[in-house]
Parts: C-alpha cells; sequence; structure tokens
C-alpha cells in the first residue's frame, strides 16, 4: 500500500499561523568588534562599538532582581527597573564591575576586540567577546536580527526553551521559538530536524551554572550544538538586543526570571485532580458521532477502574455544547475546553483591511 503523501507546511503556515511567522530575509550579518569608548555610571557600565555599517551602545547593569543584564536601546518586554550601584575597580586584567552580590563581571579593550567574563562566587562562568553578538543588516543597513553565540564545554549539558517535543537535553537540537499550534507537524510535511511548540521560552539553562534569558518577542531559533557541537545561538528574528544572564542553581535562576517576568497563579485545587479527556478528531467519530455516549463511557469506565474523573477535557466545537456541560457538571466534572493562542487567518476577512479586522 502506497503511502500518502503529506502537504506541504508552507500553505498551512501561510493560512493559519501566527502572523508573523518568521520568514528568512536575507541579511548581512556584522559582529561587534570595534570598541570606540566606554562609560562608567553609577547604574550601569556602557560599551560603545562603531563600524562602517552601523553603531550599537550595550548596557551592562546589575538589576536588583539577580544577575546581569547586557542590553542595547533596543530592548524587550521585561524591563528591570530597579538597579543595583555598580563598584568600579581597574588592574592590568581589566575593568571590574559588581554590586556587592555572588556576581561581577570583568571589561577587557583588546587589540582586535574584547572580552566581558561573567564571574559567580569568584569562579569564572561565562564569557562574551567579538564573537558572541552578530547584527544581521538589510540592504538599508538597518537591523532585522540579533543573533548570541555561545561555547559549549566538554560534558556540559543544556536543556530549557520552554515546551519541547524532542527531547530534554538540548544538546544537538534545534528549535523554533514561536508559539504555534503543534498538531500541524502530525499532517504537513516539514523537516523533523526541527522543533516546533504551543510554548516557547528563550531561556536556556547551562549545567556549567549559568541561565541566559534573550528578553525579545520576536521569533528566535535556538540551534544548540547542532551545527558545531562546541557551539550554540540564539538567532532572533527582529532587532532587540537585550540578555539576562542568571548564576547558580535552576532553582535559583528561575526565582530570578519569575521575579523578572512574574509568578503564575496558583491554579484552583481541583484543577491537581485527575484529567480525561481527547481530541477533537476523538470526539468528531468515537461513537458514531454520539459525543454525549462517549462521554457516559469514558467517565463510566474510569470510575469502574476506581479513579473518577474532576476535569474533562473536550476539544473543539463541542467544549460550546451546553448538553456537554449538562451531562458533566452534576457528576462534579469540570469542562476545560481549547483555546488557540494564534491568530488564525479567515477566508471571509480576506479583503478586509487589517485595521478593520476582530482581534479576540
Amino acid at each position: 500500500m502506497q503511502n500518502k503523501q503529506k502537504p506541504s507546511a508552507d500553505k498551512w503556515i501561510d493560512e493559519k499561523a501566527s502572523k508573523p511567522f518568521p520568514h528568512e530575509e536575507p541579511v548581512k550579518w556584522v559582529k561587534l568588534t570595534a570598541v570606540t569608548d566606554i562609560s562608567k555610571n553609577k547604574s550601569g557600565f556602557c560599551i560603545y562599538f562603531g563600524s562602517p555599517l552601523c553603531s550599537v551602545k550595550l548596557c551592562v547593569v546589575f538589576p536588583k532582581v539577580g544577575g546581569i543584564r547586557i542590553c542595547s536601546e533596543n530592548r524587550g518586554l521585561y524591563n528591570s527597573d530597579s538597579l543595583q550601584k555598580i563598584n568600579y575597580s581597574e588592574s592590568d586584567n581589566g575593568i571590574m564591575l559588581s554590586a556587592g552580590g555572588k556576581e561581577h563581571a570583568v571589561f577587557l579593550k583588546r587589540e582586535n576586540g574584547w572580552r566581558l567574563k561573567l564571574y559567580c562566587g569568584g569562579s569564572l562562568v561565562n564569557t562574551l567577546s567579538e564573537s558572541s553578538i552578530a547584527l544581521g543588516l538589510d540592504k538599508e543597513n538597518i537591523i532585522k536580527k540579533v543573533m548570541l553565540c555561545g561555547s559549549i564545554g566538554e560534558n556540559e549539558l543544556f536543556y530549557g526553551l520552554g515546551q519541547r517535543f524532542d527531547s530534554v537535553v538540548r544538546n544537538g537540537t534545534e528549535a523554533m521559538l514561536w508559539n504555534i499550534d503543534a498538531d500541524f507537524m502530525l499532517h504537513y510535511e516539514i523537516p523533523k530536524t526541527v522543533d516546533y511548540s504551543y510554548t516557547n521560552i528563550p531561556l536556556l539553562h547551562s549545567l556549567r551554572g549559568y541561565t541566559v534569558f534573550f528578553n525579545t518577542s520576536y521569533a528566535v531559533r535556538a540551534d544548540i550544538g547542532k551545527r558545531s557541537k562546541h557551539k550554540y545561538s540564539l538567532e532572533s528574528f527582529g532587532n532587540t538586543l537585550d540578555f539576562y544572564y542568571w548564576f547558580g542553581k535552576p532553582d535559583e535562576t528561575l526565582d530570578s526570571y519569575l521575579k523578572l517576568t512574574a509568578y503564575n497563579h496558583l491554579p484552583p485545587e481541583w484543577a491537581f485532580s485527575y484529567w480525561a479527556g481527547n481530541s477533537a478528531e476523538y470526539w468528531k467519530y468515537a461513537c458514531g458521532g454520539d459525543y454525549l455516549r462517549s462521554l457516559k463511557e469514558m467517565t463510566d469506565n474510569y470510575s469502574k477502574l476506581g479513579t473518577p474523573v474532576s476535569v474533562m477535557f473536550v476539544e473543539g466545537v463541542i467544549s460550546k455544547y451546553k448538553d456537554v456541560y449538562d451531562r458533566l457538571t452534576p457528576d462534579g466534572i469540570k469542562v476545560i475546553g481549547w483555546v488557540d493562542s494564534g491568530y488564525w487567518k479567515k477566508p471571509e476577512l480576506e479583503n478586509t483591511a487589517e485595521s478593520e479586522q476582530p482581534f479576540v
């Protein structure tokens, strides 16, 4: 029996994916190499870079949420306005920056570049240099992309980046960080070497003892040792240049991340009980499409197993039907539907101006 070829994902992405989906644009990459000046302020250490194509100012600050932030004027959504005072000391090894905490940094300008060494508790954890940050410029020399590169040491493992389907350990993987209905991977022809997900977070943990957060709302391509096992890159499809580095064990770095971005609300107690349910396709075809009968059979069978259902997940249109709630609510079962976070292009709105299209 001949396998039916899956359709290309390009059509699905153009019609239904959240906009703007990250499409490739030709750019020329420029590294931040030539340091033209520096300035030492109480709240920030500024490094000025210049080239014939563009000029950039990077600021190194110590937020009160912890860690070290390195950013340009194109900053991300999460902004730590409360900063610690920086203390400076200079030697032949460079300019040391500290704010009284466990972390400090040392900046050294060299003839053909620079170094920014990041320390925690006196131990060197990570080093940024002229090869760490690159800007992708278009024909008008406007920044269209930003890339952060780092090294991967022997036996160093990385994890994170939000919800992932291919591997917990990120070494040797590539992922496109852009929230999308990942179900399309089952039905369309896409490169299986790239991982897509519903929930993406540009937060990368290293077992070397640090976490880096790319503070951007643009899509990010994360190559963690795939093209080169000793290098990783976070390539943003936008001009945001803003990184937070936190040091220590994962629970410590996550605490700083949550102080910056906010903690989740604790769900109600019933949300921690047993859930049952299935996909829209299941409810459409099970029991000949008699979804009420399917619901009854499912809850009855779980009860026979001694596992009473507290929550029923009903993906698809039946989550809006009153008879579903009438069937489940008397038994104390909560109903959970599916809310798609993507913006879907509706055919009936094809000729409607974007400014007049409804957003929910």
